[in-house]
């Protein structure tokens, strides 16, 4: 799925832990759809750091890009 969708950035951020409590670091990978019903659309997922690897993003965005374009499909 990932020849639907490009990657236009990637920052690392800090944000507010899950349990609330401290922060931790996330890679926040910003994409666009480039086939498909939705294209055009552009997104986010957030990745926490100490998982930040290709294949998580792959997995991500692709979850992200199956659901825009189940909906834009509508």
């Amino acid at each position: 799925m990932a020849d639907m969708w490009r990657v236009l950035s990637q920052n690392l951020q800090t944000e507010l832990s899950p349990t609330g409590q401290g922060f931790t670091p996330v890679w926040q990978v910003r994409y666009e759809v480039t086939q498909g019903p939705a294209k055009g659309t552009t997104g986010q997922v957030s990745i926490p750091a100490s998982q930040y690897n290709a294949d998580e993003v792959k997995k991500s965005i692709d979850a992200a890009v199956y659901h825009l374009d189940a909906v834009a499909g509508l």
